[in-house]
């Protein structure tokens, strides 16, 4: 088994602001390490996000609205908007993850809380059947937050 991965992709860029970060597609990856570094105090939650797509035609008639129909081989999925709320034309949930210093458990819908204190978390995220994810900042009132996002896949 051998284990592929790329370099790590910035989701937040020293963000001083509530909102989602860049949207990664997980779809060939297996595993995902985020790193959560912040500065200046930072007090704030992050909640990973996570979404098997919005499809860009009909899954049940394969034909995009209007038009006739389309090969399945040729649907495309697109992220949601992750600022939005969930729901069924706009798919996503909160997704857990776990600290890879201690296995401390963090739930998906509670997040990661940061309160005055600055900190350098790695965390793990299983990406199984996913195809998009974002961190997005909640409850954001100091500091700053940058999150790397290095994802991994074992070959079989």
């Amino acid at each position: 088994m051998s284990r592929a991965f790329q370099e790590p992709i910035k989701i937040l860029s020293a963000a001083a602001a509530t909102g989602p970060g860049v949207t990664i597609d997980v779809r060939a990856f297996k595993t995902i390490v985020l790193e959560f570094h912040t500065t200046g105090s930072a007090n704030f939650t992050a909640k990973i996000q996570g979404s098997e797509g919005v499809p860009g035609v009909s899954f049940e008639t394969q034909q995009p609205a209007g038009t006739s129909a389309q090969a399945a081989s040729s649907m495309v999925l697109h992220p949601p908007t992750w600022g939005s709320a969930a729901s069924p034309t706009n798919p996503w949930t909160y997704i857990q993850s776990i600290s890879l210093a201690d296995q401390t458990t963090f739930n998906g819908a509670t997040g990661i809380a940061a309160t005055g204190t600055d900190i350098n978390l790695q965390v793990e995220v299983n990406t199984n059947g996913l195809s998009f994810l974002t961190v997005n900042v909640t409850a954001y009132s100091a500091g700053a937050i940058t999150c790397l996002c290095t994802p991994y896949n074992v070959d079989e």
